[in-house]
């Protein structure tokens, strides 16, 4: 059971259960869901960036990655990121907040971006709105 899992523009995905974060493919990240005390799953995309800081993995610019290692911040994997086209977007979106793997939990709450009063994809609101997280 995976406690982190990563989708890629291809399609396919890397999770804890493949291998440790360093063995991850290095590119074409859509987004990576795990867990998340405040959200139950998270759901981390839209950035150019991820890092694994040795717990949980982080989306980041490159500046942001740059700030950690020069302030001694744990950086022990980096992947870069990709944003497909609307319509692929939503597909591996859907998937990853779809994901059956028990050990990440449900998507309970939103996350900051997804609020009702951001500027959110229309899919995204209505999928968690159907989810029973829409308030």
């Amino acid at each position: 059971m995976a406690t982190w899992k990563i989708f890629y523009n291809d399609g396919t995905t890397f999770s804890s259960d493949d291998g440790i974060p360093t063995a991850s493919p290095s590119v074409g990240v859509v987004c990576i869901i795990q867990p998340n005390i405040m959200l139950g799953r998270e759901i981390i995309n839209r950035f150019p960036c991820y890092f694994w800081d040795g717990r949980l993995w982080k989306g980041s610019s490159f500046y942001q990655v740059f700030d950690a290692l020069l302030n001694r911040q744990t950086v022990e994997a980096f992947i870069e990121g990709f944003i497909p086209q609307r319509d692929d977007f939503r597909t591996i979106w859907e998937a990853a907040f779809d994901d059956p793997d028990p050990e990440i939990p449900e998507k309970t709450a939103r996350d900051g971006w997804e609020g009702p009063y951001m500027t959110e994809p229309d899919y995204m609101l209505d999928r968690l709105t159907a989810s029973g997280t829409g308030n």
